[in-house]
């Protein structure tokens, strides 16, 4: 590396080999040595995003994906990514646009499909939210907390049979809920109808106690897109 200082995709890559490592910082300022050689690379951008996203730095973060954006609006994943950030920052309205843009890029993507369906859903607009699972899981049959998310939607209007086959399904799909204890917590807390809703599920080896403290998982379980983009 020191041989070729001028190699961008050296820097590049080493600094994905940091983020591999759990070593975000040394990643960050390997992406600053490539961006320091070409400042037209939108990806290396994007993987700094998503380095600053693991130390918690979401302003620095949101930076990262709109210096992407930049470069090419046409990047679903940095536009997926931003709205992540967005949401960190408790800009839930910015990032469903932000995640509805996405989609309008790359209409398969399923985390901002998830995204979109858990705003609608926190939110209270339940149809939105309803047309938004139901997407996900066209892309995505297996996809349990869609399917816990559309029980959940159901349930508040009034479809309590087909919230209920709905759950049935994700228990299918995922045996011991794994994802859906994440859930759990999340549906709680947003949930006017919290105690209808523990009485549904009726999961008595659930800690209700612990699970209240997971009060955003609805949301930021669906995670980061990871575009990576070795050069």
């Amino acid at each position: 590396l020191n041989a070729a200082p001028g190699m961008v995709a050296a820097w590049y890559n080493k600094g994905l080999a940091e983020v591999d490592l759990g070593q975000f910082a040394e990643a960050i300022i390997n992406f600053d040595h490539a961006l320091a050689l070409d400042k037209t690379v939108a990806i290396i951008r994007v993987n700094k995003g998503l380095a600053f996203f693991r130390l918690f730095r979401f302003e620095e973060e949101l930076a990262a994906y709109d210096a992407a954006l930049v470069i090419d609006p046409t990047m679903a994943v940095a536009w997926y990514n931003k709205g992540v950030a967005l949401r960190q920052l408790n800009r839930h309205r910015d990032a469903l646009f932000t995640f509805e843009k996405a989609i309008s890029l790359d209409n398969g993507m399923v985390r901002a499909w998830f995204n979109k369906a858990a705003f609608h859903s926190r939110e209270g607009s339940y149809e939105l939210a309803l047309q938004a699972y139901d997407m996900v899981l066209s892309l995505e049959p297996l996809h349990t907390l869609a399917w816990v998310g559309k029980s959940f939607v159901l349930i508040n209007i009034g479809r309590s049979g087909a919230g209920k086959k709905a759950f049935i399904r994700a228990n299918q799909v995922d045996p011991q809920l794994s994802l859906m204890r994440r859930n759990y917590g999340g549906a709680l807390f947003f949930s006017k109808r919290s105690r209808n809703y523990v009485a549904f599920l009726d999961k008595k080896d659930l800690d209700v106690a612990t699970l209240r403290q997971v009060v955003d998982d609805v949301i930021t379980t669906a995670g980061m897109e990871n575009p990576r983009g070795e050069m």
